[in-house]
């Protein structure tokens, strides 16, 4: 089943993210899900001005990603795993 562009789908109360339509990972569906990445983003460009050594910024932004990554993957509707776009 293909979306249409004229109805969105609808992501769950308690969930975040849409699953892409291609490839592996998701996309921001609601409000909060782009707060969080607009936060995520914010975050790592402080990160990045305010520490000098690269190693340190690695480090930390490591320890910023992981989280990321696990709550965008825990507020994802539907989960995460590898989609075509032409199967349903």
């Amino acid at each position: 089943m293909k979306p249409d562009s004229n109805n969105p789908p609808r992501v769950r109360p308690g969930y975040w993210f849409l699953p892409r339509q291609f490839g592996l990972g998701a996309t921001p569906a609601t409000w909060q899900g782009w707060a969080t990445i607009v936060s995520f983003v914010v975050l790592v460009i402080c990160v990045d001005r305010s520490i000098d050594d690269p190693a340190d910024k690695a480090c930390t932004a490591l320890l910023l990603g992981v989280p990321f990554i696990v709550l965008v993957w825990l507020k994802t509707d539907g989960g995460w795993g590898w989609h075509w776009p032409w199967r349903s």
